[in-house]
């Protein structure tokens, strides 16, 4: 959440959304429609979590990552780095390496399972059809 929230106002954007998910406005906002309880255009991070955890009962196989991570990780070292993060998902490099930085416990300057999870978490990643 706190990667989607880019002006640190406590409340991620349609703008914001669409920047991160690459996604377009208009259906960034209309992600954002479904879940806005305050009816306020924004996603609070309780909306945000909303959100995510709609996605997953409707696709219980993203709550854990493990298929996502084994597809990212290509070479197969048990961590994913920024260029197969960036090029595996909708994140851009990057963003890749912001939220590599944010949520890399063991400073490695990439993510384990943990904390691949962790992102996927935090930001709603999806992975591209590899």
């Amino acid at each position: 959440y706190s990667l989607m929230d880019s002006d640190r106002d406590g409340a991620v954007s349609a703008k914001e959304l669409a920047t991160i998910t690459k996604l377009d406005e208009k259906k960034a906002k209309m992600a954002i429609d479904r879940v806005d309880k305050n009816a306020d255009e924004v996603l609070s991070r309780e909306e945000f979590h909303d959100m995510v955890n709609r996605n997953r009962i409707r696709n219980p196989s993203l709550s854990r990552g493990d298929k996502a991570f084994t597809e990212l990780d290509r070479n197969k070292d048990g961590l994913i780095s920024k260029d197969e993060l960036s090029a595996g998902t909708d994140l851009s490099k990057s963003q890749a390496i912001l939220g590599i930085r944010k949520l890399d416990k063991d400073y490695d300057g990439k993510l384990n399972k943990e904390e691949f999870i962790n992102l996927m978490d935090s930001v709603g990643l999806r992975t591209k059809k590899i």
